[in-house]
Parts: structure tokens; sequence; C-alpha cells
């Protein structure tokens, strides 16, 4: 009778933890079980790795787990990410579970998992906790299903799991620029690149969002294992002109010249308008003695009856601002009608930074003075860009009414006014001392 007691106390114990547990975490009962059977299955594999690899995949699971700095579970993943080995798969899909509380980390393991062996894994930044238990759910009953066969290693992977694995790699570098490359353990390491993944990286450049990256990735591979070919996919007419474009960029980040002849001879052969704004943009990018003939023809460009061309070349213009071309550009901004291709041009003008680039803004808030719908949409920048030009700030950050532009316009205007004619003066007191 007493033995019967003490074990219903022990059982009204044991569940009265597992409720509290689950009440203080979001965990159930099943997660908690299926967490506890993916570490079992990962301390089973830690046992067949050396012993190095052993310690660093466990140094690699305190890091993630007790986080005892501040992003201490970067450098875990890192780890995993580096070493590649088989035990690291249970231990993510575990992480996903345990760390419910832990955005970052979750987001981090089903970013890793899939670099890992190809799985996609949806971003779990934003997710509740029933969610992410469905997932692990269904990622721990793939894992049982595939690991007796499932490679990590990525020259035996299949080409499904190596596409997997490149779409991540695609992802990641874009995030890293985007994000001005300051994330700790962010990005692609030269570990997880290999020539197997050239046709997928291809297959990734005709895609406008993915093609810089891809690029990128591409140029590295062929950095460090050749990957040959690149030129001749380049001048294959019967490629992608996107593919084409994306083997040029990516002969580009190797460390060759860009030339302009290919990326022209891309342009004329599609009409892809991403892929025409893309070669655009790379003639700010050619070899040194490829730039007269490329600014040349993004003067040519400006005169295009394609609107976006036009505007992709002016903003390629304004990287590498060409002074002798002062008037033309000049010209342009006083014909167009175009509020995009006008802050274009005046920012152009803004970049030559000489006297008669000055003049010509000066005169341009002059005009934008009067009333009109353009006028009015095209003067707060005008009036911003001679600012720069004077070294001046004319505008304050926030909408303003009309009127206050106006304003600051006709200020800007005097000041400018003024400015001149005290360069006139001491041009002449100058000229006046020589006689």
């Amino acid at each position: 009778m007493v033995l019967r007691a003490l074990v219903a106390a022990s059982l009204l114990s044991l569940s009265l933890s597992a409720f509290a547990q689950e009440k203080r975490t979001g965990l159930t009962i099943e997660d908690l079980d299926r967490a506890k059977a993916l570490d079992t299955e990962f301390r089973k594999l830690l046992e067949a790795e050396d012993p190095p690899v052993r310690a660093q995949l466990d140094e690699a699971r305190t890091q993630i787990f007790e986080k005892v700095k501040p992003w201490e579970y970067r450098k875990g993943f890192v780890t995993l990410r580096k070493l590649r080995s088989r035990a690291c798969v249970p231990l993510l899909i575990e992480s996903l579970i345990e760390q419910v509380a832990s955005p970052g980390v979750r987001r981090e393991a089903a970013s890793v998992l899939t670099l890992m062996t190809g799985k996609p894994v949806r971003d779990l930044w934003v997710a509740d906790l029933d969610e992410i238990a469905t997932l692990a759910q269904e990622l721990h009953a793939w894992w049982e299903k595939e690991k007796g066969s499932l490679a990590t290693d990525f020259e035996k992977m299949t080409d499904a799991q190596v596409e997997g694995v490149v779409g991540r790699l695609v992802q990641l570098d874009w995030e890293l620029v985007r994000s001005g490359g300051g994330i700790p353990g962010a990005g692609v390491f030269d570990e997880e690149l290999t020539g197997r993944m050239v046709p997928a990286l291809l297959e990734h450049t005709k895609y406008r969002e993915r093609r810089a990256a891809a690029g990128r990735l591409l140029g590295r591979i062929r950095v460090r294992s050749g990957a040959p070919g690149l030129e001749e996919i380049a001048k294959d007419a019967k490629q992608d002109a996107g593919v084409r474009l994306g083997a040029l960029l990516a002969l580009k980040a190797a460390g060759e010249d860009l030339r302009a002849a290919p990326l022209l001879e891309v342009f004329g052969a599609t009409q892809d308008a991403g892929v025409r704004e893309d070669v655009i943009a790379a003639l700010a990018e050619v070899s040194a003695a490829d730039r007269p003939g490329a600014r040349a023809q993004l003067l040519a460009f400006i005169g295009d009856p394609d609107h976006a061309v036009r505007l992709t070349a002016l903003r390629t213009l304004g990287k590498g601002p060409p002074a002798s071309e002062t008037g033309r550009i000049r010209k342009f901004l006083f014909d167009t009608g175009d509020v995009d291709e006008a802050r274009a041009a005046l920012d152009i003008l803004v970049g030559i930074r000489t006297p008669k680039s000055r003049d010509a803004l000066g005169e341009y808030v002059r005009i934008v003075l009067a009333r009109s719908p353009f006028n009015d949409a095209i003067r707060p920048h005008a009036t911003s860009a001679l600012g720069h030009a004077m070294g001046r700030r004319w505008l304050q950050a926030g909408p303003h009414p009309e009127a206050y532009y106006l304003e600051r316009a006709r200020v800007a205007l005097a000041a400018y006014a003024l400015e001149r004619a005290k360069k006139s003066v001491k041009w002449w007191e100058s000229e006046s001392s020589r006689k």
C-alpha cells in the first residue's frame, strides 16, 4: 500500500514537473522527448568522430545551447559549417526545439541545416510555437528516413542537394553585402565552395536579383579551383543572356579584366530589361583601357529611346562624372521632363565639381522657381544639389509645404549669386594687380 502511494506520488511529481516546464518554455512533453532522442542520436554519431572533431562539436553545442556570451551561438554554428559532420544534423534539429525563445538561434540553425544537407528550411525569424514544433517534427521524421544515406560532404551529395546548398549560399552572400559585411560569422566560407556548384550558380545568374551574388561566388570558385569554361559561356550566343553576363561578372570577381566589348555584345543580343540595365551598370567596372570607350557608350545611352536605359546610364555616369561632358549633361537636364532622369543628371553635375557644373546647377534652380507640377517635384532636389556644390545645406530633413521649398530655393539662388559676384570681384582685383 505504501509502495503504491510512493509510485503514485512520483508519477504525479513527474507530471507536474513536465507541466511546469511546458508552461515555462512552451515545449510540450512530445517536444522534449523528441529533443532528447535527437540529442541521443547526436551523441551516438559523435562517438564515431576523431577526438579533435568530438571536442570541437561538443564546444559548438555548448556555445549554441548555453550562450554564455551574447552572439556566442554564432561561433558554434560557424564550427558546424566548417566541420560538416553528420552529427551536426540531429544537433541542428534539436536546437530548433530547445531554443524556441531565441529567434536568432533558430533562424541560424535552419540556415545551417540547409547548408549542411541541401534541405530547404523556411525562415523561422517570425514563427509561433506551433509552427516551430510542426517543422521540428517534420525534420525529425525526415532525418529518421534519410540518415542512413544522407551525405553532408559536398563531393558525395546528390545534384538536388547541391542545388539546395547553392540557393542558400547565394542568399547568404546577398545578405552579407546588404548588411555592409558587419555580421560576425556571416557570408560564405571558402570551404563551402566547390567546382560542383558551378552549374547551379550559373542557373542563378538567369535571375536578376541573384545574378551579382552568384557571379561573386563563381569568381571565388574560379580563384580556388579554376572554374574553367566561363570565357566560352560568356561568348556563346546560344546561352541565356543573363548567364553570359553572370559569367563575365564572375571573371571580374576573380580579378580578371572586364572588357566593354563582350558586355555590349550581350546588351545587343537581348531585350531583357534587367540584363540590359545590369550591362550598363557593369560598364562602370571595365578595365582602364576600355574606360574611355565605355564612357562614350554611356553618353550615347542617355539618348536611347528606352527610359530605363537612359536612367541606368545616367546613374552609372554618376559613379565617375565626366567633367569634359558638362555641357552635354546640362543640355540633357534642361531638356528632360522626367523627374528621375533630372535627379540623376543633377547628381552627375554635383559630382563634377567645376565652376561650369555649379553654374548649370544655379541656372537650373532659377528655372524651376516657376510653378508647375514638374518643377514642384524636382525643386527640392535641385536646391539640395546646388547646396552640395556650394558646400552648404539649404534644406532640413522631413516633408515640408511647397512654400518652404520655394523660399529655400530663392535663398540658395541668392547665396549662389552673391558667391559668384564675390569671385568675380576677386578675379577682377587679381587681374588689375597684374597690369
